[in-house]
This record gives C-alpha cells, structure tokens and sequence, in this order.
C-alpha cells in the first residue's frame, strides 16, 4: 500500500527538524563559542543539504558515487557556512553522523517496544 501524501509530507518535516536539531547539536560539541550559529541559522544549512541531497541523488545514478559526491560537498558547505577549515568541518558531520545515529536507534528502539507491547 502506497504512503499517503500527508504521511510522506510529515516524515519529510520531522527528519528535517531532527537533522537540524543533530546538526546544532554537532556544532556545539565542536566549534569554539566564536563559531557557532544559531538553531535558525543551521536549520538553514539542513534544508539547504536536503535539497542539494535530492539534486544529487537526481542526477547522480550510482548510490556509491552519490554518497562520496555528496559528502564532498557536504564538508565543503558547513565549512562556508560556519567559516572554519575542513578538517573542523569534517568533524562537524563525523559528530553530526553519531548523534544522528544515536537518535535512529532510540526512535527504533521506541517503535519497536510500541509494536510488542499491547
């Protein structure tokens, strides 16, 4: 049975506020206080990966080259945004990929005790 269109429209709206929030998070954990943005500011830089996200997962056919495509400019475009070298960029996503996976198994963790239990 096919998503409904509101179903794929909220998914779309809370993975885009939980990758904002991870990507706040990240930023916290390894920018000096002097380098830092604001939630707003990077809630910004999330939906502008989003889109370059789906751009490249448009043109780009092979799911390998599109991961390393995209994580190239991934890197390239917190380190513009946030005005910091690529090695501090990297290290943004690497603790942004963490926390993000943190938060994947705990929502599975919960979906999972809410089927088993009555």
């Amino acid at each position: 049975m096919p998503t409904p269109p509101a179903a794929g429209a909220v998914r779309l709206v809370v993975g885009f506020l939980i990758n904002a929030l991870v990507l706040w998070i990240a930023q916290k954990a390894v920018l000096p206080s002097d380098k830092e943005k604001g939630l707003l500011s990077v809630a910004a830089l999330a939906l502008l990966g989003s889109v370059v996200s789906w751009f490249l997962s448009a043109v780009i056919p092979f799911w390998l080259l599109y991961e390393l495509v995209y994580l190239a400019v991934w890197i390239w475009m917190i380190a513009k945004w946030f005005d910091v070298g690529y090695v501090l960029a990297a290290a943004i996503a690497f603790v942004a990929w963490l926390v993000h996976l943190a938060v994947g198994l705990v929502i599975g963790a919960v979906k999972l005790a809410a089927s088993v239990l009555p």
